[in-house]
């Protein structure tokens, strides 16, 4: 018998409403990109250039689950494809997709808020 497959679209580009919640999204000290306590943002080892990532439950010391990323500001590198996650030209509706790192300013990412792990995934 096969097991539940948890997974989302890739997250989209869309107006900022300043509530939180689905347009929250935190990068924990342990390297992954959270949009909920069990959503994480997820590049598997087939990805291509050009495609998005997509989200998946947070399964913790999953290197498709890992970015690196300096606090203040540069790329979002993803650890199992060696891509950056790139904005592109965002428009509404539009994703963000994985490209080869090149320097920029459509892969530079700062995010508002750094977090610790949470306890249970220790």
């Amino acid at each position: 018998m096969g097991g539940l497959v948890f997974m989302r679209p890739p997250p989209r580009f869309v107006t900022c409403h300043n509530l939180g919640g689905a347009q929250q999204f935190v990068l924990t000290a342990n390297g992954e990109i959270r949009i909920s306590l069990v959503t994480c943002l997820e590049a598997t080892a087939g990805t291509s250039p050009g495609q998005p990532p997509v989200l998946n439950r947070c399964l913790g010391n999953r290197n498709s689950q890992k970015w690196t990323h300096d606090v203040g500001g540069g790329p979002v590198v993803s650890v199992e494809t060696n891509l950056c996650l790139d904005s592109g030209s965002p428009k509404e509706g539009e994703f963000p997709v994985l490209q080869p790192c090149n320097g920029k300013p459509e892969q530079n990412w700062i995010f508002g808020k750094y977090i610790t792990p949470l306890a249970r995934d220790l």
